[in-house]
């Protein structure tokens, strides 16, 4: 029964197109248009707050990721400002636990010489490299080295250099740096927004 309905409409409409005579449609098809527009820009409107949402929620899971890492961080370098070499005259500390160090491994000023000191700023920390040269025997070296990599402030060793000395058998001749890290300020810096 339903079939033979849907066969009759289409057969009167077939029939209507065929005789020109389109004004039973006009008015459905114009409430049929209206509504497409209607849906259409609600849509966009829906669409660009949906994608305005989501610009927002991703701009909050950075920015709280950041404070994440910012805290972290934080925590980290006040655990690092306890360990490092104190700030205080840090223009002649490096060179005076190389005196300390030839003190306790009982060697004369010419057998450990100290180079020129280089900084390089790294963000909060000053790293502090100075370069040593040494005419030492094995076991002087072995001191050397245990005293540095012990040492209760943070110094270590670097590029470490051992050549034996022409026509000495026991002597050797020795090149190294020794490190160090200094705060340079205090105060964290801020937490700025979110990741560039």
């Amino acid at each position: 029964m339903k079939i033979r309905k849907i066969k009759m409409g289409l057969s009167d409409s077939i029939t209507m197109f065929k005789d020109k005579n389109f004004r039973p449609f006009a008015r459905p098809f114009l409430v049929l248009l209206f509504a497409a527009i209607i849906i259409v820009s609600l849509h966009k409107g829906t669409s660009s707050q949906i994608a305005e949402m989501k610009k927002k929620a991703e701009a909050q899971a950075v920015e709280l990721e950041n404070r994440e890492e910012y805290l972290r961080n934080r925590s980290k370098y006040v655990k690092l400002i306890e360990e490092l070499p104190s700030n205080e005259q840090k223009d002649v500390w490096h060179r005076t636990q190389i005196v300390t160090i030839r003190e306790q491994a009982s060697l004369d000023e010419r057998s450990l010489v100290n180079g020129n000191e280089t900084k390089v700023v790294d963000g909060v920390f000053t790293i502090s490299t100075v370069p040593i040269t040494a005419e030492l025997t094995y076991e002087q070296l072995g001191k050397v080295v245990e005293i540095i990599e012990n040492y209760p402030s943070f110094l270590r060793i670097s590029d470490l250099k051992v050549a034996r000395k022409p026509g000495e058998l026991e002597k050797l001749s020795v090149t190294f740096n020794t490190n160090t890290i200094f705060v340079q300020d205090k105060d964290f810096p801020d937490l700025k927004g979110g990741k560039k």
